[in-house]
């Protein structure tokens, strides 16, 4: 299998992903899906969160990176994403 996800794509309502290997369908908002994606792409939580800032044209300076933190840890959770070292999957490290 060469994916093991079918994506397809609802545009403003996000993404309907299924996964092959445990016959289950998630749904992702828009949010949610693109932090997926960007994940997917060895993205670093910083990228991921100037991505998204510049996406939804945010000027405040609210700490966005403990949301983009829990939705990771959900999609891992939900097996989305493979457990990869957190340097690997766009989550950093606390020390």
């Amino acid at each position: 299998m060469k994916d093991r996800f079918v994506i397809k794509d609802m545009g403003e309502e996000g993404a309907m992903v299924y996964d092959q290997k445990q016959d289950e369908v998630h749904f992702l908002n828009p949010t949610a899906y693109l932090i997926w994606t960007l994940s997917r792409e060895n993205k670093t939580s910083q990228e991921i969160e100037r991505t998204l800032r510049e996406r939804y044209h945010s000027k405040d300076r609210r700490d966005i990176s403990l949301d983009i933190e829990s939705c990771l840890r959900e999609l891992k959770e939900k097996e989305l994403l493979s457990l990869l070292p957190p340097k690997k999957r766009g989550i950093k490290k606390r020390t």
